[in-house]
């Protein structure tokens, strides 16, 4: 990177600014190389800021959460990542109804964070997501979903900011949300969701989270580094299951194994690169694809220099 957007970043950034940062510490998977430049902006207008100095240089900056969905490459990310700071961790209840309530939740709180302070308050439409880690914001993008449930059913209004570093907010109806994605404008970062929730009782939200998390403790194995799902389950089909019928469970590629409790969780067994992954990730795609005709797609994000 030029010295002199080192020097204008030191200076004009309010939040953190470091350079030559390993990023796999910054993963659940613990995999990765580092990143030219790690900004971590302090509210949305410092990020506004970054993303008008980073567009005078035509750099495109690669955004993350807290990495629960991520691969970073060994060679990791030639140039900038942001990563949204405090400014952007505020939940907040604003408006109380007779049947719903709307909170606010930042892009870079913690999911878990967020359900905590709805169960807390009595307030269901989140709860079934308990046990997945990451932010807000991530789950946004990925339309983060489980027990037949998705984030998408509880949003009201999202808020976003576009490269030019103008803000942009839509409702629900105009955002098009799919199957683990959301479809946004090039570039654009998630700042805040307002979700509508439902009045419910604090015993009856609790026993259902402690079951789903219940459920979750069956196939996670904690001693592990994971980044989760890593492929979309195909439509009709549990991904798991079609990765466990081609008796993959167990397969190991250097230090990536496919978990033997879960087919669709692959764990760092120990000193996993993260080409051992992606080479287990192909064998899996071929054997499932050999053997029935249905191709894998990943579910996890990989990003960085190949």
């Amino acid at each position: 990177m030029d010295e002199q957007v080192r020097q204008r970043l030191r200076q004009e950034v309010a939040g953190k600014v470091s350079f030559n940062v390993p990023l796999a510490p910054l993963t659940s998977f613990n995999i990765g190389g580092p990143a030219d430049c790690l900004i971590v902006p302090a509210h949305p207008e410092d990020l506004k800021k970054v993303l008008e100095l980073l567009g005078e240089y035509h750099i495109s900056p690669v955004v993350i959460g807290n990495g629960t969905n991520l691969l970073v490459t060994d060679k990791g990310v030639r140039g900038v990542v942001i990563r949204l700071g405090e400014g952007f961790k505020k939940n907040e209840l604003l408006e109380r109804g007779k049947e719903t309530v709307l909170v606010s939740g930042g892009a870079a709180v913690h999911l878990e964070s967020l359900i905590t302070f709805s169960i807390s308050r009595e307030l269901a439409g989140i709860e079934s997501l308990s046990g997945i880690p990451g932010s807000l914001g991530g789950a946004l993008r990925m339309n983060a979903g489980a027990f037949g449930s998705e984030i998408k059913d509880a949003v009201q209004e999202l808020t976003y900011m576009l490269p030019d570093g103008t803000v942009h907010s839509r409702l629900r109806d105009d955002l098009a949300f799919c199957y683990r994605h959301l479809h946004l404008p090039p570039g654009a970062i998630i700042l805040k969701a307002l979700l509508k929730l439902r009045h419910e009782t604090r015993p009856v939200l609790q026993q259902r989270r402690d079951e789903i998390l219940s459920q979750r403790k069956k196939y996670y194995l904690p001693k592990y580094p994971s980044a989760g799902s890593i492929f979309k389950n195909p439509p009709g089909h549990s991904a798991g299951r079609l990765i466990e019928e081609a008796g993959l469970k167990g397969l190991r590629t250097g230090g990536a194994q496919i978990s033997p409790e879960h087919g669709n969780f692959f764990i760092n067994a120990g000193g996993a690169t993260a080409q051992d992954v992606i080479d287990l990730m192909d064998r899996a795609v071929q054997k499932v694809r050999d053997l029935t005709g249905i191709t894998l797609e990943p579910e996890i994000r990989i990003v960085g220099e190949a």
